[in-house]
C-alpha cells in the first residue's frame, strides 16, 4: 500500500466487522444472557457477585483479544498492509491492558457493585449508554443504523470491543470514585482513544461510546480536582491551627 486512505480503512473495518459478526452471531446470545443474569444478581445482592462479574468480563476480553485484537490485525495487514496495521495496533494493545486489569480484579477484588446508593443523576446518564452498548445497532458504513430488536440478544455486545467495554464502563461510572479505579481508568482510555478513532472514521454506533468515554474522563478530572482542593484546604486548616 503506497499511502493511507482513512476512507478505505473505514470501509475495510466495516467489511471485517460484518464478516466477523456474521460468522459468530450465533454465539452472541451467550454473553447477552449471562450479563442479564449477572445484572439482576448485582441489583439484588451487590458485591456478592463481583467475582463472577469480573470472571465473566475476563473471559469476554480473552475472546476479544484473540479475535478483535489478533484476527482483525492479521486481516488488516493482509488486505491493507503495514500502515493500516500500525493504525489499528492500538486496539489489541489496549485490549490486552484491559484483560490484565480484569485478571488483577479477580486476584485482588476492588470493584464496588453495591448499586443501592447510586444518585439519580448517575442512573440518568448511565442507563441510555448501557442500553446502547447492550443493543449496539448494526451500521451500514456510510449508510444507516439498522434498529433490529433481535440485536438485543444477537448483537455486537460480547463480540466487539466497543460495546463490550461500554457496558461495564457505565456500571463503574455509577460508583466512581469508589471501586477499582485502575480498571475504570483503563476502560475510559479505551473509550476515548478508540471511540475518537472510530468517530473520526464516521462509524456512527461508536459515537455514544466516545461520548461516554468523555463523560467518564470528565468525572475523573473533576474528582481529582475536588480531592486536590480538599487536600489544600486540609493543609490550610492545619497551618491555621498551628
Amino acid at each position: 500500500m503506497s499511502g493511507f486512505d482513512p476512507t478505505q480503512f473505514g470501509i475495510l473495518m466495516g467489511q471485517l466487522t460484518t464478516e466477523y459478526r456474521s460468522t459468530y452471531a450465533w454465539l452472541a446470545l451467550i454473553p447477552h444472557i449471562v450479563f442479564l443474569v449477572l445484572f439482576y444478581l448485582i441489583l439484588r445482592h451487590g458485591n456478592r457477585y463481583r467475582k463472577a462479574f469480573a470472571l465473566y468480563y475476563a473471559i469476554n476480553f480473552v475472546w476479544l483479544l484473540v479475535f478483535v485484537g489478533g484476527w482483525f490485525s492479521i486481516r488488516v495487514y493482509q488486505q491493507s498492509g503495514f500502515i493500516a496495521l500500525a493504525m489499528y495496533i492500538g486496539t489489541p494493545i489496549l485490549l490486552w491492558v484491559i484483560l490484565w486489569q480484569w485478571i488483577q480484579e479477580l486476584r485482588f477484588p476492588r470493584l464496588n457493585l453495591d448499586l443501592t446508593t447510586v444518585s439519580a443523576w448517575r442512573w440518568g446518564v448511565a442507563i441510555p449508554f448501557m442500553i446502547w452498548g447492550f443493543w449496539y445497532p448494526p451500521y451500514e458504513w456510510g449508510g444507516r443504523l439498522i434498529f433490529d430488536p433481535q440485536e438485543f440478544l444477537f448483537g455486537a455486545y460480547g463480540l466487539m470491543g466497543c460495546p463490550t467495554t461500554l457496558v461495564p464502563l457505565t456500571l463503574m461510572f455509577l460508583k466512581y470514585p469508589a471501586g477499582n479505579r485502575s480498571l475504570f481508568y483503563t476502560l475510559t482510555v479505551y473509550a476515548v482513544i478508540i471511540g475518537l478513532a472510530m468517530t473520526a472514521l464516521a462509524y456512527v454506533p461508536d459515537i455514544p461510546f466516545f461520548l461516554m468515554g468523555l463523560i467518564s474522563l470528565t468525572l475523573i478530572l473533576l474528582s481529582k480536582r475536588s480531592k486536590n482542593e480538599q487536600r489544600e484546604l486540609s493543609k490550610a486548616n492545619t497551618l491555621t491551627a498551628s
